[in-house]
Formats: structure tokens, sequence, C-alpha cells
């Protein structure tokens, strides 16, 4: 991808504008184009959700965007979605933010059976999964109150 045309915007926080939405619409080329062009993966919205955190809520409701209900994503998507969020891993998304909630990727994956192999994977990446949000609650106790 030649993104030598494309990288025009002066304001670095455009491109991470961009990196969430793109994470959102389930874009992997723009969300490709926004890294490229200079985007932090770790920059935060009002809710202080990071792309990574979106990359695993669908519907967007955790992080304050609205999305496709989850009964009405494909497969195709959750793919996509999957492939932002390791793509966003190896672009050096840190696993352990916390958002105004003081849930982290690992709380927002826990509370959900939709990416089971991702948990997996944060788990190899280091991410801490026993980070307490403000309830107190860990990721490993929200999983098993949820039954996963």
């Amino acid at each position: 991808m030649n993104l030598a045309n494309v990288c025009t915007e002066d304001d670095d926080d455009a491109y991470g504008q961009l990196l969430m939405k793109a994470t959102a619409e389930g874009d992997f080329d723009k969300v490709q184009q926004a890294i490229a062009c200079g985007a932090d993966t770790n920059v935060v919205n009002e809710q202080g959700c990071t792309s990574l955190m979106i990359s695993t809520v669908i519907d967007g409701g955790d992080c304050g965007l609205s999305g496709p209900d989850r009964s009405q994503v494909d497969t195709y998507r959750w793919e996509r979605s999957k492939a932002i969020f390791k793509y966003l891993l190896d672009d050096g998304a840190n696993t352990d933010k916390q958002d105004l909630l003081g849930e982290s990727v690992a709380h927002k994956l826990s509370s959900s059976n939709s990416f089971p192999e991702l948990i997996a994977t944060l788990k190899e990446s280091g991410a801490n999964l026993n980070l307490q949000d403000r309830y107190g609650m860990t990721a490993v106790m929200q999983a098993a109150l949820s039954g996963n």
C-alpha cells in the first residue's frame, strides 16, 4: 500500500481518530493506513477505550461507539476484528491500559465468549489478567462469573 499521498494530516490526533473509527468499522486497510501515518495505538476516546479494546466490542457499546448489533455481525466481520486485534498487538498496543471503568481489554474479552482464542493471545503477550476494575473485579473473576 503506497501511503505517500495519503498521510496529509499535520495533526497526529486525526490519525488516532481514524484508527478508532476504522477499528470500530472492522476496516483492516484503514487501520493499517492510520498506523502507517503515525496513529498512536494507545490513544483513548472519551470512555478511555483504546483501539485494542474497540476491536473486541463489535457492537461498540462498551466504548461509547455505535456499531452493528452483535446478532447482525457476520463471520467475516468477526475474523476482521480478530485480525485487527492481532495487528494492533503486533504494533505495540498496551494490553494493560484501563478505561474509565477500570476495565482492560482482558476484562472486555472475559465477559464474552466471542473471542476465546484472543484471551490466550493476550496472556502470551504478557497482559496482566489480574488487573482490578473499579469494582475490584479481575478479568479472571469476570470470566468465571460469565461461565467462560
